[in-house]
């Protein structure tokens, strides 16, 4: 009797645990119908926004006017001062004021770097784009060169249109030797392009290869069996490598001056009055301008200093035209046309 009443209780028991079971599946399968409803519904809304999008992006292309003439547009808009007769003034530079330490630093020891605010075509970017940097670009070897490379890679980066975001990511995948720190520093990091630069230019300070740009200029000297015309041109290179505030100031003016004087006396006798009334980027480029003149004269120096033109001789010549025919001439001419 005992073992009948306990499988009973046991069969009661199961029973009740299927009736359970079954009834946790049935509210298992309602919530599991409710969230295909909801997905459903997600998903609805999600193409419902894409064809919003969609319809968004056309209304703003117009066909007639295309992608390139929008960039076109915002690059106009841009202020660009002139001088009085209408010329573009060369020697405008932005202001420096409004950025931080390490957006100093970095203007400083390369001016030709790429700020967020100066991009203006960023919206035409995609990741999707790619970009080939030449294997002689990679920043390995600590030195000047550094900075026509990176300009280069800078250059590449912008006219592929990567994203500005991500030329920091691109760049330090492929930097070594003396960079190799700033490669690992880099990883995992999400770096802005400048503050990859502000690493790659701490590197250089570090290793003693970073020189202010004005040190570089103010330290230019001729090489050896170099024309006039050449160094005037590196001079040109160095000015131009200078922040826009030291390209506009008195120091390198008066620097100018000393070095042209010095290094190119011909030039300086020929344009030192000019020089007085010209801005700093007018005297460099007349100090090229004038150099290319002045090699010349080594071809005017190599002729015959000794007069060798034979005086001419005593002849008449024969004048004749509708309105003074052969007979009148001699007529005219008297004795001496006898």
């Amino acid at each position: 009797m005992e073992i009948d009443t306990r499988f009973k209780t046991l069969e009661k028991t199961i029973e009740l645990g299927h009736v359970n079971t079954n009834g946790r599946i049935e509210k298992i399968e309602q919530r599991l119908d409710k969230i295909e409803t909801r997905n459903t519904n997600i998903e609805k809304i999600v193409i419902q926004i894409q064809k919003t999008l969609n319809s968004q992006l056309r209304n703003q292309e117009d066909p007639k006017e295309p992608k390139e003439k929008s960039v076109q547009k915002e690059e106009k808009s841009e202020s660009i001062k002139r001088d009085n007769q209408g010329r573009i003034q060369l020697s405008d530079f932005q202001n420096t004021d409004n950025l931080t330490i390490s957006e100093k630093f970095v203007k400083r020891a390369w001016p030709e770097a790429i700020f967020p605010r100066d991009i203006q075509d960023d919206a035409y970017a995609s990741v999707k784009n790619k970009v080939v940097l030449k294997p002689e670009w990679r920043l390995v070897v600590a030195n000047v060169e550094i900075f026509d490379k990176l300009l280069l890679i800078q250059n590449a980066l912008q006219m592929a249109l990567i994203p500005y975001h991500m030329w920091a990511k691109r760049v330090a995948m492929d930097m070594g030797g003396d960079f190799h720190g700033v490669r690992v520093w880099s990883s995992g990091r999400n770096l802005t392009w400048i503050e990859l630069l502000e690493a790659i230019f701490t590197t250089m300070q570090r290793l003693n290869v970073l020189h202010s740009p004005f040190t570089t200029f103010s330290l230019i000297i001729p090489n050896k069996n170099e024309s006039p015309h050449a160094f005037a041109w590196r001079l040109r290179e160095a000015f131009y490598k200078l922040s826009g505030i030291d390209r506009d100031s008195d120091s390198t003016r008066e620097l100018l001056k000393e070095l042209i004087m010095n290094h190119l006396p011909r030039i300086w006798t020929l344009t030192y009055q000019n020089i007085k009334s010209s801005n700093n980027y007018e005297i460099i480029e007349m100090a090229v301008q004038m150099a290319s003149q002045v090699v010349k004269w080594s071809t005017e120096d190599a002729m015959p200093l000794t007069n060798t033109i034979e005086p001419p001789k005593n002849i008449i010549p024969h004048l004749e035209s509708p309105s003074f025919p052969n007979s009148e001439e001699n007529s005219f001419l008297g004795p001496l046309g006898k």
